[in-house]
């Protein structure tokens, strides 16, 4: 909506697509004007109009979820401002802003479990610029150098005709003499006869002819008892390290082959000696100071604290959002074997998680943006756009606010049920961007029991066990049910068929019969699958767990997780 207040007022862009015209930091396309502030703010503040009794706007001030009236936001300031002047704001468009962050950074995780091995080392960061750190004893005690990566390339028979080799997208051909086919790169002549000796004579003149070519920095060891090895960076030294071990070796040949699909082993050059003592308590240390030395010169990432024997490494500012998934992780030991065994480990081989874009939230004072609904109860939030990449995203804010509820939702304590976080007997609740009341229920159904001689009898305890009442005036009329398995239920005869009903009585215990609404007919759970019912809840209906199967089992549950969402239409409730 464009109020009567606003001046110079302008669209300032065609279509989404403008998103890629924006470069440089602080810049935005969209539809801006200039507005009257009520009081100081600040740029990038989330801004809401003040209303006069005719509906009129009087002047536009700061969001604060906290305060009751203060949103919902629906413009960004785009440049400080003082009570009582005019300044440029956002109400639709992309803003791009680097001292926002709405991606999700990538993180791994270095484990020890044990006194580390001598020459032990951890390789960190871009394959082309890493940072390799070792353990030893003392300084200077193990080598330093660069490992380079090797492919032993057997045959093992006469060659064929027309078959092919291929190292890093460079083709060599077998032929007897005649040109090499139009993909192929050099030709393995074979013209002097096809024996097995003239084939290996033949490959290691066509690698002499890749090498003086500049198409392949290698070298190689001559055929020895049918092995060729082949070394990467023997030419030009161009491999920095982990790199090395990307580069593929394929063969379509009767009579030879590589033993790996890429070559292996390298590992670049050490540059930080971690010496000292190597147990587990010492090697947290010296991996600590390590790192540290690594972030100072260069490496984009912060590590947290040790987590009993887990390090946590998270992805830095040049590397928000999937940027970080390019961050390289390994364990390696002396000889340049990846992934040892020792008792140093990597979470993967390289960060994990990063993430672009996703819905923005406003939400607490000055409308702070983030990318993680909040859930505090009695605060008002409100979905403002969505990010588009790391640093740029799209406002267009929704018109409602919305209002966390969770500290007024409880499961009745006699149901026994504990929410899955831990919390006991608590549930959340909001407003989605439909403008539907979302009730959401964690549950954990360990130690409940069930006694199903008969389908559709009560899991629970012995006292009343319902989940909650569907009362209107807090739950809306609720129109879509999602019912989603967490953790596959346990104990209990094995029973993971459970449904989930709506009876007019609230004092059915554990073994107690329903007989009125099924709501969701699970057919039996497995650990993600999720089922959904668009049956509409009568008004103060109680909702209880039932059994599906009639096994007969009245021992506990040992273990089964639920998440429960309930939906309702957005004219049936009060705000």
């Amino acid at each position: 909506m464009i109020y009567k207040d606003i001046i110079n007022y302008s669209k300032g862009w065609n279509n989404v697509s403008d998103q890629t015209k924006l470069e440089t930091q602080d810049s935005y396309r969209g539809e801006v004007g200039r507005v009257l502030l009520g009081e100081a703010v600040d740029k990038n503040d989330l801004l809401y109009p003040v209303l006069t009794s005719l509906g009129t706007v009087k002047e536009w001030k700061q969001c604060d979820a906290n305060v009751a009236g203060y949103m919902p936001g629906q413009a960004i300031a785009l440049e400080d401002g003082s009570d009582g002047q005019r300044i440029k704001a956002l109400f639709r468009g992309f803003v791009k802003d680097q001292d926002f962050d709405y991606g999700t950074r990538a993180t791994g995780t270095i484990t020890l479990s044990g006194t580390v091995t001598e020459g032990d080392k951890i390789v960190l960061g871009e394959k082309l610029h890493p940072y390799c750190l070792m353990f030893t004893a003392a300084a200077g005690t193990s080598s330093t150098d660069k490992i380079a990566a090797t492919a032993t390339l057997t045959t093992t028979g006469i060659p064929v005709n027309g078959e092919t080799i291929t190292i890093d997208d460079v083709v060599f051909e077998v032929t007897e003499g005649e040109d090499i086919a139009a993909g192929s790169d050099f030709a393995i002549d074979c013209s002097a006869g096809l024996t097995q000796t003239v084939f290996e004579s033949a490959i290691e003149a066509a690698l002499d002819q890749a090498i003086a070519g500049g198409r392949l920095d290698i070298s190689y060891v001559a055929f020895t008892g049918n092995d060729c090895v082949i070394t990467l960076g023997g030419y030009a030294d161009s491999y920095v390290g982990l790199e090395q071990n990307d580069v593929a070796t394929t063969e379509d040949c009767t009579n030879a082959e590589f033993g790996a699909t890429t070559f292996l082993g390298g590992v670049p050059a050490v540059n930080y000696e971690m010496a000292g003592t190597l147990t587990i308590a010492a090697a947290k240390v010296l991996l600590t100071a390590g790192i540290t030395w690594a972030i100072a010169n260069g490496l984009d990432i912060t590590q947290a604290d040790w987590s009993t024997n887990d390090l946590v490494l998270t992805a830095g500012d040049d590397h928000k959002g999937y940027k970080g998934n390019n961050l390289q992780m390994a364990e390696v030991d002396l000889a340049g074997t990846l992934d040892a065994g020792s008792n140093l480990a990597v979470s993967g081989t390289a960060f994990s998680g990063g993430v672009e874009g996703g819905i923005l939230w406003a939400s607490e004072d000055k409308g702070l943006m983030t990318l993680t609904r909040p859930y505090t109860a009695g605060v008002k939030c409100q979905q403002v756009g969505y990010a588009v990449e790391a640093d740029k995203f799209f406002f267009n804010p929704n018109p409602v606010e919305n209002e966390y509820k969770g500290s007024s939702i409880t499961f009745p304590a006699a149901a026994g049920v504990t929410n899955t976080g831990g919390d006991t007997n608590e549930a959340y609740q909001w407003i989605n961007e439909n403008g539907e009341l979302v009730t959401d229920l964690f549950i954990d159904i360990t130690s409940l029991k069930g006694a199903g001689n008969t389908a559709r009898d009560v899991i629970g305890t012995a006292a009343a066990s319902y989940l909650m009442k569907n009362t209107v005036a807090t739950y809306g009329y609720i129109t879509r049910i999602e019912m989603t398995c967490l953790e596959l239920p346990a104990g209990c005869g094995s029973t993971v068929d459970i449904d989930l009903e709506a009876e007019a009585a609230g004092d059915i215990q554990v073994d107690g019969a329903c007989s009125d609404e099924v709501l969701i007919a699970s057919g039996g759970w497995s650990a993600g699958k999720k089922v959904v019912s668009d049956q509409l809840i009568v008004a103060d209906r109680y909702i209880y767990l039932t059994e599906g199967d009639t096994n007969g089992d009245n021992t506990a549950f040992t273990a089964g997780q639920f998440h429960i969402r309930f939906i309702a239409n957005n004219m049936t409730f009060g705000r």
